[in-house]
């Protein structure tokens, strides 16, 4: 994501939204933030920004991926999308237990640059969280410890 971590751990919750959003567990999750060169302008970072808007904005990428890994996976194993389900990242039809297909497996050969976030993505309801809210390692604490993170003020 565009935004950056000014020392709040923003980058542990953005992962914890994207591993809810993705169906994945938060250990798959790879944050990347603040990178020019391949993430979006998601304008400034301040104050609840990061939060407010950039995770409505990761929450959309994540559902939009999450339906696009669905629809794959419905052709892949004929079945309709409304009776799959996702634990993770390995989708599995609900009627049938042994009809299933891991994310890596759909993203075989997939052009990922041309999937573009839709506005109007469904995001999950805060009933199916699993991993937000949860009590999390903050994945900055070593680095402040040691002095290595780097602070941008």
């Amino acid at each position: 994501m565009g935004k950056v971590d000014l020392g709040t751990d923003a980058k542990t919750a953005m992962a914890q939204m994207a591993a809810d959003e993705l169906g994945v567990a938060f250990e798959q999750i790879h944050m990347v933030m603040g990178d020019t060169a391949t993430t979006p302008d998601q304008w400034m970072t301040g104050a609840n920004l990061t939060i407010a808007q950039g995770g409505v904005e990761l929450r959309k990428a994540c559902a939009t991926a999450r339906a696009a890994l669905l629809a794959r996976a419905s052709s892949k194993l004929g079945v309709p999308v409304e009776q799959l389900q996702v634990e993770g990242g390995i989708v599995r039809a609900r009627s049938d237990a042994s009809k299933t297909v891991s994310y890596s497996d759909l993203m075989q050969g997939a052009k990922t640059n041309d999937l573009k976030v839709d506005a109007k993505a469904v995001i999950s309801q805060a009933s199916d969280y699993k991993v937000v809210g949860k009590s999390i390692p903050r994945a900055d604490i070593p680095a402040k410890v040691t002095g290595q993170f780097e602070y941008a003020h």
